[in-house]
């Protein structure tokens, strides 16, 4: 078996302050490989920014407060359009 590697930005737990929705976005890497009868398995998570949902509207931003391009999430982030979209 080779390396098998999954890698993925995705919606992590949603938090809720006063009438804002904080959706952090997160990066997972899942790497598991066979060495002889051991098996290999590394993981890291680490923060790519927080899309906030508010009365104001939408937008997203990355982990130093730089804007991210909401239209480029929607299409990176599995779960993301659904999530913005659904009232």
């Amino acid at each position: 078996m080779g390396p098998q590697t999954v890698s993925e930005t995705r919606i992590g737990a949603p938090l809720h302050l006063d009438g804002v929705t904080l959706l952090p976005l997160e990066h997972v890497d899942v790497n598991v490989s066979l060495h002889g009868q051991r098996i290999l398995a590394t993981a890291r998570k680490y923060p790519v920014g927080v899309v906030l949902l508010g009365a104001d509207g939408t937008r997203a931003v990355d982990e130093t407060g730089q804007p991210l391009d909401l239209e480029e999430l929607k299409d990176s982030v599995r779960g993301l359009r659904e999530r913005l979209e659904t009232p």
